[in-house]
């Protein structure tokens, strides 16, 4: 009985996830072109989020906060961490869809020749290092939410979370993939003159 009932809960998940899929499809973006990539990119400060995962900010934290209090500390950066992550994956994902169309050709600026071998390879790499960074968002968003549950606690038998953990998840190295992720599009995007290329860069800058 027990079994039958839990095959009921993962169909029902399954189904639910494949509706969520569906409509999803149905109601995406119908094609990401140059002039649709600036104003959806969302801004992110770069600087705190490398601050909140420095090894060195979270010893200082360590020797100067008690087991509570650091837990505290610990899940407020957790938020401001899982805030920049979804950002910084919804920025991939724009990326990403820009990246697909001009592969596709489905958009070719009139200034740009598509045929350049120059050109196809700035597309394709702004497409791999997109998806190398949205699967790595994707994860560490996951680790986030666990440790916000569990380990953020007193009360579990769990030590506190570490946020420079996040700098490696799965093997994938935050800093380099955002590198990529940030280079190629820069890249890309010189492709259609300077000044796009730079309000572009403006577009996922923190204004200071």
């Amino acid at each position: 009985m027990i079994v039958y009932a839990l095959l009921l809960v993962v169909l029902v998940v399954l189904c639910g996830l494949a509706l969520y899929l569906f409509f999803g499809r149905l109601s995406k973006f119908p094609c990401r072109t140059i002039r649709d990539v600036p104003a959806f990119l969302q801004p992110v400060d770069s600087m705190n989020i490398l601050e909140l995962l420095d090894p060195q900010t979270e010893a200082v934290l360590h020797s100067s906060l008690t087991d509570v209090a650091l837990r505290v500390e610990q899940q407020r950066s957790l938020h401001y961490v899982r805030e920049y992550m979804k950002r910084m994956a919804h920025n991939a994902n724009v990326l990403l869809e820009w990246s697909n169309a001009e592969l596709n050709r489905t958009i070719v600026g009139k200034h740009v020749d598509d045929g350049r071998p120059e050109y196809i390879e700035a597309a394709r790499k702004l497409h791999a290092a997109a998806t190398d960074f949205r699967l790595y968002a994707l994860l560490s968003l996951i680790k986030i939410q666990l440790w916000l549950v569990f380990r953020t606690r007193a009360w579990l038998p769990f030590a506190a979370p570490s946020l420079a953990e996040l700098r490696q998840v799965c093997g994938m190295r935050f800093y380099s993939l955002y590198a990529n992720l940030t280079d190629a599009a820069a890249d890309l995007g010189q492709f259609y003159g300077v000044e796009f290329r730079d309000e572009l860069n403006r577009a996922w800058s923190a204004v200071a």
